[in-house]
């Protein structure tokens, strides 16, 4: 908690206001994606099922694949528990939402399914599009499994298993990718190799969001080296998540937002 907090303070000090980013591009596509007045009759109906998950008190058996949860030690895990500590927040999915709306991304790629709330996101931003998600623990699938069915989407496509024997296979599967969340085994190590993967496939085209960037000093420094690399050419870092794209904009850039 003493490390997210100072590293909040110095994400907040650095950051900058929109107005005064200079890529006019860049801006206008934050300004939109960032508007969180722009409002959809999505988000309702994936609210409601948000509520729904943080009033189920049905417990299961959680498979933590990766770095785990810092508070949830049992693998025993009520549902509710799950949708309050380890779904991404409204205003982060909505986001994500945005992003896809407004770029009309066609291929999305989301590692970490977990209860499904967030992919209902990604799936209803683009419903012409489709969604790949990639889950390693086969009870919370099943809750996001019910949860499609309930929100009747036609365009996910499930891929279960563990990340290291299911990511690259999907990449190379969809090397035209629009858009790869990855929200799963933050560890250094993971988000580093998940990330070379995506960069060696050579599409410049593609854009890449990182879940929970400031989340431990190993994921901070993942998203160091990320950023520094010399085919990103911008990053933006809205503390919980972190955005990269390799050539969207000529000029190579780094901003902090407040969102």
């Amino acid at each position: 908690m003493i490390f997210q907090i100072s590293s909040y303070l110095k994400h907040f000090y650095r950051a900058k206001d929109l107005s005064k980013i200079e890529d006019v591009k860049l801006r206008s596509l934050l300004e939109d994606v960032l508007d969180d007045e722009k409002r959809y009759y999505s988000f309702l109906t994936l609210g409601m099922l948000r509520k729904k998950m943080l009033r189920d008190t049905r417990q299961i058996d959680v498979l933590d694949l990766g770095a785990g949860s810092k508070k949830l030690s049992s693998s025993k895990r009520q549902i509710k528990d799950i949708a309050k500590l380890s779904v991404k927040k409204a205003k982060y999915a909505e986001v994500l939402f945005r992003l896809i709306e407004k770029m009309n991304i066609e291929v999305t790629i989301e590692m970490g399914t977990s209860l499904g709330i967030t992919s209902g996101y990604l799936a209803h931003a683009n419903k012409k599009g489709k969604v790949i998600t990639l889950e390693g623990c086969s009870e919370t699938l099943k809750i996001a499994q019910d949860n499609f069915t309930e929100l009747a989407l036609k365009n996910v496509k499930i891929v279960a298993g563990n990340f290291d024997d299911t990511f690259l296979n999907v990449l190379k599967e969809n090397p035209n990718v629009g858009l790869v969340f990855i929200d799963g085994n933050h560890t250094k190590e993971a988000t580093l190799r998940y990330f070379n993967m995506v960069k060696d496939l050579g599409n410049q085209d593609v854009i890449l969001v990182f879940d929970d960037i400031h989340w431990s000093s190993g994921m901070e420094e993942a998203w160091m080296e990320i950023k520094k690399d010399a085919q990103v050419t911008v990053s933006v870092d809205l503390f919980e998540m972190g955005i990269v794209f390799f050539s969207e904009y000529s000029k190579k850039g780094d901003y902090f937002i407040v969102v």
